[in-house]
């Protein structure tokens, strides 16, 4: 059986840092209560990689880096998805470290060799 990655529970804490970025940066969100779309996105985004992550620690297997890796792309490019903007801010700044961070970690896991079979001849 599969164990738990390395990386699941630095996952975790990066999706609870995304969830929380609104509330950690108030004056570059608008209020999520009031409909601000970045704002929205960042939390779903958070919220999507933390079950991810917790989901890969209960269920261990390569799908959550593959999935975990999707997020970290999207996560980078999401400022210019949700609300495209010509100056960064600093929640630009932050999805592309963080989304950048998320999509290495994930990465390593999702396509390294380890847990890969030998082809068989």
């Amino acid at each position: 059986m599969n164990e738990p990655g390395w990386q699941d529970p630095i996952m975790v804490t990066l999706g609870t840092f995304v969830f929380a970025l609104p509330w950690l940066l108030p004056t570059t969100f608008g209020d999520p209560m009031e409909g601000d779309t970045t704002a929205w996105a960042f939390l779903l985004t958070g919220l999507a990689t933390g079950l991810v992550a917790v989901a890969g620690i209960v269920l261990p297997g390569k799908w959550e880096a593959i999935v975990e890796f999707a997020l970290g792309i999207w996560f980078m490019a999401l400022p210019w998805v949700a609300k495209p903007s010509t100056e960064p801010t600093a929640a630009t700044w932050a999805a592309v470290v963080v989304g950048g961070v998320m999509a290495v970690l994930s990465g390593v896991s999702a396509f390294s060799a380890r847990g890969r079979r030998p082809k068989k001849e």
